[in-house]
């Protein structure tokens, strides 16, 4: 389950920390709904240097412009990177992820969309 997958995360210790990561992951999630990324030096996990790679790649995959245009695809996408896992209707698959690339055909239609 989600909550036994947080709490064996390296680095968690406690329900503080808990709550601190939960916030985390709200604040990741509302920034990609609304189509950006949130202010990484604000966020207290992950911890440096993973959160500074991982904002970057989320950023050079054009996540943000996706995840916007695409809003209901958000959970899946976040679900398979961070647990490996897929919801197959009733069936939770496991994702043998090693690596996650995105692309496009379509150029950003303006400037507050680029990536």
């Amino acid at each position: 389950d989600i909550m036994t997958a947080v709490l064996n995360l390296p680095g968690t210790r406690g329900m503080a920390e808990l709550q601190q990561r939960a916030d985390a992951l709200s604040t990741w999630k509302l920034a990609l709904q609304k189509g950006h990324l949130p202010k990484i030096e604000t966020l207290e996990w992950p911890q440096e240097p993973f959160k500074a790679k991982f904002a970057k790649a989320l950023s050079d995959l054009g996540m943000p412009r996706f995840t916007r245009r695409y809003p209901a695809i958000l959970n899946t996408l976040l679900t398979i990177m961070n647990e490996r896992l897929f919801d197959n209707g009733s069936q939770r698959m496991s994702v043998p992820l090693l690596t996650m690339v995105g692309a496009s055909n379509e150029l950003p239609e303006s400037e507050e969309l680029d990536a």
